[in-house]
């Protein structure tokens, strides 16, 4: 927090309007939100890809 570099950034950011310091929070969410949904979206398939593997190489009873 004593860096330089992050108070400058708070500088610039209490410089901005608080629309413009909105529209850079949410763009950054919404950044984070499609990385995070991208890997769920993976996850999610390498589960059930492993899944269905599983099912179908079980022996038949």
């Amino acid at each position: 927090m004593g860096s330089i570099k992050s108070k400058k950034q708070t500088r610039n950011f209490n410089n901005l309007s608080s629309f413009q310091w909105l529209v850079v929070c949410s763009d950054e969410l919404l950044l984070n939100l499609i990385d995070y949904c991208r890997w769920l979206v993976y996850e999610t398939n390498t589960q059930w890809e492993r899944g269905r593997d599983k099912i179908e190489t079980e022996p038949e009873k």
